[in-house]
């Protein structure tokens, strides 16, 4: 990928991005773990799509019901303003325990909340949780929403960018990161219950190196299969396969 610095910068205040195109849906993917090309089954993440209004403003609510082989129960909650897609809240509750295990409230230039920080040189293993407030120059996104952010934009073949976003759950010690993409070919992905579908193939760095599959037709849900090397080592996916293939 292009280096960052090189990749246009995109601000929030610019209206490049956009969630208008973007429909409703239910979708299902199969995670899985690749170490040493060896895959094995993590769970099975629900993500869903609707949209409300707040104040007379149109809302896209992305929710995600996620269940992990070692029995972890988390419900995901961003909402963003349709038209933009600048958050307005994000929140994951653990269902075993019932608690907020972390939550992001934006208004205007400001963010606050908690969640658990990394401690630094325990490889991310060691947290501790603690509140936030953040006062910023310009409204910022929040990178937990992924690649439906990077579908915002008005892409093409060869579009490339970078934006700035707020680490809510990041792997990265730092609150906020630089994230850039460039759209380097276009596939026909099988994209299991959504058939064969044309998708752009987007090569990420946002923390780690991502690769998304995006659906081109908007009749699709945004984001068809992912890929995000965790290390050196560890390759995640989640693909939209049947979970009892």
């Amino acid at each position: 990928m292009t280096q960052f610095t090189e990749l246009p910068l995109v601000k929030s205040s610019d209206g490049v991005i956009s969630g208008n195109h973007i429909p409703e849906y239910k979708n299902t993917w199969v995670m899985t773990e690749e170490i040493n090309n060896i895959e094995k089954h993590r769970g099975i993440w629900l993500d869903e799509i609707q949209y409300d209004r707040i104040d007379d403003e149109a809302i896209l609510k992305r929710t995600a019901d996620i269940t992990f082989i070692d029995g972890t129960h988390q419900f995901h909650t961003d909402i963003v303003y349709k038209k933009n897609l600048l958050p307005i809240k994000t929140d994951i509750k653990d269902i075993n325990s019932g608690n907020t295990i972390m939550r992001a409230e934006y208004k205007l230039n400001s963010v606050s909340g908690f969640k658990g920080f990394s401690i630094e040189d325990t490889n991310r293993k060691e947290r501790i949780k603690a509140g936030y407030s953040f006062q910023l120059d310009d409204p910022i996104y929040d990178w937990h929403l992924w690649g439906i952010i990077v579908a915002g934009f008005p892409l093409s073949l060869s579009y490339k960018a970078r934006f700035l976003a707020h680490a809510s759950t990041g792997y990265s010690y730092s609150p906020f990161i630089w994230v850039g993409f460039e759209v380097i070919d276009i596939v026909i992905l099988d994209a299991g219950i959504w058939g064969e579908v044309e998708c752009w193939l987007v090569d990420l760095y946002g923390e780690v190196p991502w690769r998304l599959w995006l659906s081109i037709e908007k009749k699709y849900p945004p984001v068809l299969q992912l890929r995000v090397e965790t290390t050196s080592e560890i390759t995640h996916w989640w693909k939209c396969k049947d979970p009892f293939d």
